[in-house]
């Protein structure tokens, strides 16, 4: 998880705005349920410290519920770059 400068939890720097909890309203069960969430976007992150962290998750409870997310596209290329 990571709180950005506009003090929102997210999923992480790449993923803002989901879900955008203020850090002041996060509470345990909060937690809890991400604990146990399969992070759609984690596979595909190029933060390299998200991929040491996650190595931890070989150790732990499984993540049994599915993401909220579908995954969506990491790079969004305007109309006209589309084309190319």
């Amino acid at each position: 998880m990571y709180i950005c400068e506009d003090g929102l939890v997210n999923y992480g720097s790449q993923q803002r705005d989901f879900p955008a909890i203020p850090l002041e309203k996060y509470t345990r069960e909060h937690l809890e349920h991400e604990y146990h969430t399969q992070k759609s976007c984690a596979p595909r992150c190029t933060v390299s410290c998200v991929q040491q962290v996650t190595m931890l998750d070989n150790w732990r409870d499984p993540q049994t519920r599915p993401a909220f997310v579908p995954v969506q596209s990491l790079v969004k290329l305007p109309p006209s770059l589309e084309e190319i």
